[in-house]
């Protein structure tokens, strides 16, 4: 045959008869060849497809397909990260497939990898120019495959700014759906990952197909759905405006593509998408690794602070358990506000004084890390850098350039660029004690235009470039901890967290629109990659006043710290977030990796998460309403991933009402009449607050799965301290602990 196809698609485990008819054959066992008339060019599943072989949309454009690795001389390397190259263990295979084309001299490698234990393949493409001249590749993507047709849903996860990762379903009809970005980078608005579920799927059972692409560029993944049913995905870099020049000699790979399959439903997908970054792409020391508690000193001051504010929020930081202070935007340059100084790295000595290395030194001096945050891709026309050197910057000669927040980008395909942002940030990385980066970028790309490269071929080269600095920045430093923060999760991928741990998911801090945020994100990425922090309240992003309970409940979830001015808190905050901090760190390795699960049980106005140790002894619930309603039904927990037979104790973990929230309703029971507002119901809040619906039952994990009915919410009757105190914005945490055997009753054993 001259093209590639599959015989068939079954369950793990499961062998189909050598005698089973296949898309290649008819059940009248006729083999498709050029004078068959039994099978057509559409009704074959296949691996790989030129454009107009069949009615599909083909993975190969002009002169040859695809995107997305690197122009190379023959040895095969993929410039960000070969998916899987952490932990391979032996039972992960390779196949290598090579094609050559009929008529060009072309040759075309196609590259399988097994990850048994995840259940996951990761494919990708390298293409060899062999003849004399230049071939001109206007599409090349990195995997593709046929399914058999069946009723599908596809989900993706799409957003802008402070409204990252909202999940979209959409029906799979006839035609082509497809999700891509064109931003320039894997962006907040269709982030690479995809699933295609068959349309019964919950989050617990059915069949579900996950896709996601290790690469921070612009992307494409097609979904298509054939006039005979068939259903063909695509994945790669993004073809409009990519054309790629091929030298003789020279070849081009594709980014890793990474396919799952689930019967499980949507987190079983998710657990072994999870599995595989954890093992495969996050990279050591940070992989499995438990992630520090941090302040970010963002919130409590933005651009407005010195040492000595810094000093005492550090110190106050301290005091409450926090492990890794970080100085976030403002400490370099006329950096006084987003107007200027980005592209400069002089620190500012009115700041601070000491420099970074004196600075470090004191926060280390008091037993915490320091980390420091850069914006090394963006340039303020007003800087020092822009000043002497304006052709760093991407922009188009004679054109007034596009400003996204009053900044442009500098042009990562220009190695001189290259060279000046890694000296800069290797100085200064060297020359303080830095533990912590995290690395911003906050606009997308336009104005394209490069002295150093073809427009076609630019934004891919800046991507190559980016992996190059960041290569050789952390690559000698492997200890530092790195989180991505594209304005907030605007380049959350896997291309990203082989550099990073850890990624910025939104800037956006409110508990209710986080539920939103990391649940989304959670379906392709783990709860450890995900930077979640607890800030003030009302919310800078929604206004929303928020308990500092449901704070803490949410972000737990996630790679964990505080963004808000700690010297600002009551004495009963500060015991509150003494009390959060104590009890994450008891938690910490269950919340970063356990495994993760959503419920499709909540009504609309509620979420729950929770996550469950490997030897399934330890659970941790959170259940959260955003807007109550008067006289809700009765509430139901119901847990799943816990041993059937195995006897847990359930209790919430011990949480506070501020008497505030009460307001002119604390008269109903105070024996003198105070105001809302005034100073003996300020004084009290300051210094009390009430018990907020504690539970403690016992049953065994079957039990939990089908549900547990839980303590009443507030309805309108009183205070009372076994009563759920939500109201608006309410939420709880529910530890689950296996009883040891022996303290397992007899009656409890025979039952």
């Amino acid at each position: 045959t001259d093209f590639l196809f599959h015989r068939y698609e079954t369950k793990k485990g499961v062998h189909p008869s050598e005698t089973l008819p296949t898309a290649y054959e008819d059940a009248g066992r006729n083999k498709h060849n050029a004078t068959c008339r039994n099978v057509c060019d559409d009704e074959i599943l296949n691996d790989f497809s030129d454009a107009g072989r069949s009615e599909f949309d083909g993975i190969v454009g002009s002169g040859h397909r695809n995107v997305g690795g690197r122009e190379c001389d023959g040895a095969l390397w993929n410039d960000s990260n070969d998916a899987g190259k952490e932990d391979h263990s032996s039972c992960v295979e390779t196949l290598n497939i090579f094609l050559k084309e009929a008529l060009l001299p072309l040759e075309l490698q196609l590259i399988y990898t097994v990850f048994p234990e995840e259940d996951v393949i990761t494919r990708r493409a390298v293409l060899w120019n062999r003849g004399a001249d230049p071939v001109k590749l206007h599409k090349m993507m990195s995997q593709m495959i046929d399914l058999p047709g069946r009723e599908f849903n596809v989900l993706t996860i799409r957003g802008d700014w402070n409204a990252e990762a909202n999940t979209n379903v959409t029906p799979l009809t006839y035609g082509r759906f497809v999700n891509e970005s064109r931003t320039g980078s894997s962006s907040n608005r269709h982030n690479p990952a995809l699933a295609l579920a068959d349309r019964r799927a919950t989050e617990h059972y059915g069949e579900v197909y996950g896709f996601n692409l290790v690469y921070s560029g612009n992307h494409q993944t097609s979904v298509e759905r054939s006039s005979r049913g068939f259903v063909r995905v695509m994945s790669g870099i993004q073809p409009e405006n990519f054309h790629w020049q091929l030298q003789s000699g020279k070849c081009f790979e594709t980014p890793e593509a990474v396919l799952t399959y689930s019967n499980q439903g949507f987190n079983g997908m998710s657990h072994q998408f999870h599995s595989f970054v954890l093992r495969h792409i996050v990279r050591s020391p940070w992989r499995n690794r438990e992630r520090p508690i941090l302040i970010n000193n963002w919130e409590a001051y933005m651009f407005d602070f010195n040492e000595r504010k810094l000093m005492k929020l550090a110190r106050q930081a301290k005091e409450l358990g926090i492990e890794l202070f970080v100085l976030d935007d403002g400490w370099f340059g006329a950096r006084n506000n987003d107007l200027a100084g980005l592209g400069d790295y002089d620190v500012n000595r009115k700041k601070l004084p000491s420099g970074l290395k004196g600075f470090s030194k004191k926060i280390e001096k008091l037993g915490m890390s320091f980390g420091l945050w850069f914006e090394p891709e963006s340039i303020n026309p007003n800087s020092g850098l822009y000043r002497a050197y304006p052709e760093y910057a991407i922009q188009i000669p004679g054109r007034t350039p596009v400003q996204g927040r009053h900044q442009l980008l500098l042009d990562f395909t220009n190695p001189a660029v290259q060279d000046y942002v890694v000296d800069n940030i290797t100085r200064i990385l060297d020359g303080a004690h830095i533990k912590y980066v995290k690395w911003d970028m906050n606009r997308h790309m336009s104005d394209v235009f490069s002295k150093q490269t073809h427009p076609g071929e630019f934004a891919h080269r800046y991507i190559m470039g980016f992996y190059q600095v960041l290569k050789r920045i952390f690559g000698p430093r492997p200890k530092i901890l790195l989180e991505m923060c594209s304005s907030g999760g605007n380049r959350f991928d896997l291309g990203m967290l082989c550099f990073a741990a850890q990624i910025w998911a939104s800037d956006d801090t409110d508990p209710i629109e986080r539920l939103r945020i990391q649940k989304g994100l959670s379906y392709f990425y783990p709860q450890s990659a995900i930077g979640a922090h607890v800030s003030a309240a009302p919310h800078t992003q929604t206004l929303r006043n928020t308990p500092l309970s449901t704070r803490f409940n949410v972000a737990a979830f996630g790679a964990f710290g505080y963004e808000m001015d700690l010297t600002a808190l009551n004495r009963v905050e500060r015991e509150e977030i003494k009390d959060q901090i104590v009890f994450y760190k008891e938690h910490r390795a269950l919340f970063q990796f356990g495994q993760f699960y959503r419920y499709d049980w909540p009504r609309p106005n509620q979420e729950a998460f929770s996550v469950v140790s490997e030897d399934q002894r330890q659970s941790i619930v959170v259940f959260a309403t955003a807007l109550t309603k008067s006289g809700e039904e009765n509430d139901w927990l119901r847990v799943a991933g816990l041993g059937a037979d195995t006897l847990y104790k359930l209790q919430t973990r011990p949480q506070k009402v501020h008497i505030a929230r009460f307001g002119h309703l604390i008269n109903f029971v105070s024996p003198i009449k105070l105001k809302a507002d005034g100073l003996a119901l300020t004084l009290a809040n300051r210094y009390y607050a009430l018990s907020d619906g504690s539970l403690d039952l016992t049953a065994c994990g079957a039990a939990f799965e089908s549900g547990i009915g839980l303590n009443n919410q507030y309805i309108g009757t009183g205070y009372n301290s076994d009563l759920r105190m939500w109201g608006d914005f309410g939420s709880q945490m529910y530890v689950i602990t296996a009883h040891p055997f022996e303290e397992v009753s007899e009656e409890w054993r025979m039952s």
